[in-house]
């Protein structure tokens, strides 16, 4: 066999070995972190269900978006997840079968009934919800009735589980132990705080911040919206050129548009305050 020949052969074995090998560092560095048990704070439900409870649920899970991921009928819904498919369970269902501490931590904490971390649930912003909320979102789940199969969960694709590898993808139980929370501007502003923090927070970060990974631009508004605009937005998904905004045109008209107008006035004044409590915190670093 030509020199040549033997070459390509050696740098070929070589090439493969090396892909083996990372293969299973990957898979194994990957497991590792998707076996790992998290400790949970326990949780007991606040009040008993009552109808407002319940009505108050509803509107939780529908201006949080759980409908995008579990599907419209929440009884589950197929997603890609880095390339592979993942099914969101059936909240009904789950609802049910989870006890009250079960249901808290899944949906707040981003740890399963196993202890082991969610993969895709986006409980680093549903940690913002008080108790009273998650009592309230449970209730509802829980007054509806029993529909829908269970569907098989799937796993993590080699994508995922590369970026987990490396750093770049962190399990939900993670990310809820590094959340930054938005900015605190007062007691004036806690309403919008809030809000913002649970219904914005999945795209544009718990702090709002966005990018780093994350959907969603920094929650900006000072020069971008006016009160009539930020309302529009809200409630269309249309920004200020008119143009559909794909990704927050879909959540708008499905799910913040359910806010009230004084909900979305209350978002606005606390970004538009954020804004300014930042432009004068960049001043004052300044030398």
């Amino acid at each position: 066999m030509p020199a040549r020949s033997w070459r390509l052969l050696a740098i070929s074995a070589l090439v493969l070995a090396l892909a083996a090998a990372g293969y299973v560092w990957v898979m194994a560095r990957s497991t590792a972190q998707l076996d790992r048990k998290y400790p949970s704070t326990a949780w007991t439900a606040p009040t008993q269900a009552d109808p407002a409870a319940v009505a108050n649920g509803e509107r939780l899970v529908t201006v949080t978006a759980c409908g995008v991921c579990h599907g419209k009928d929440l009884t589950g819904h197929r997603q890609m997840v880095g390339g592979a498919p993942i099914f969101a369970p059936n909240l009904i269902r789950s609802a049910r079968k989870l006890s009250d501490a079960e249901f808290e931590r899944a949906l707040r904490q981003g740890i399963g009934r196993d202890g082991r971390s969610e993969l895709a649930m986006p409980s680093y912003a549903y940690a913002a919800f008080t108790d009273a909320e998650t009592a309230d979102v449970l209730a509802y789940l829980r007054s509806l009735p029993v529909t829908g199969a269970e569907p098989a969960r799937g796993g993590p694709g080699l994508r995922t589980r590369i970026a987990m590898a490396i750093g770049t993808y962190r399990l939900q139980a993670d990310r809820v132990a590094a959340r930054k929370v938005p900015l605190d501007a007062g007691p004036a502003f806690a309403q919008g705080r809030h809000l913002a923090a649970v219904a914005c927070g999945q795209c544009h970060a718990p702090d709002l911040a966005g990018g780093r990974g994350y959907l969603g631009p920094d929650l900006t508004v000072d020069g971008y919206y006016d009160l009539k605009g930020f309302r529009h937005l809200l409630r269309t998904g249309n920004g200020r050129s008119e143009h559909d905004l794909g990704v927050m045109a879909l959540t708008s008209v499905s799910n913040f548009s359910h806010f009230t107008d004084p909900e979305i006035d209350a978002i606005y004044a606390y970004l538009l305050q954020r804004d300014h409590l930042l432009v004068a915190a960049s001043h004052k670093a300044k030398p």
